[in-house]
């Protein structure tokens, strides 16, 4: 886990960020956690949670827990729009599943 340099999410249900954390801590101490700015700020606000059915309650939970050791540690780096996030990778906005 340490030689892991970046973890691109591409959504931030609780199905994918939840191995990015372990006992509270990052998983992957050494890692950039990039994810779109939009879904960022709709998974982490409380309000969004607070007009969310019940039964995605969780997704809200797991979404800040996994994100907040990386955020506290200033690794994560949420990225706008379609964007080229290293050599050869780009980012495209294809919202829908959220």
């Amino acid at each position: 886990p340490e030689q892991i340099d970046e973890v691109l999410l591409t959504h931030l249900h609780k199905d994918h960020v939840g191995g990015i954390v372990a006992n509270g801590a990052p998983a992957f101490p050494n890692a950039i956690v990039r994810a779109s700015r939009s879904e960022a700020d709709y998974w982490v606000d409380p309000a969004n949670r607070s007009k969310a059915p019940d039964f995605l309650g969780t997704f809200f939970d797991a979404a800040r827990a996994s994100i907040a050791p990386y955020a506290a540690a200033g690794r994560f780096k949420p990225f706008d729009g379609d964007v080229e996030l290293d050599a050869g990778i780009r980012a495209l906005a294809l919202p829908g599943h959220t």
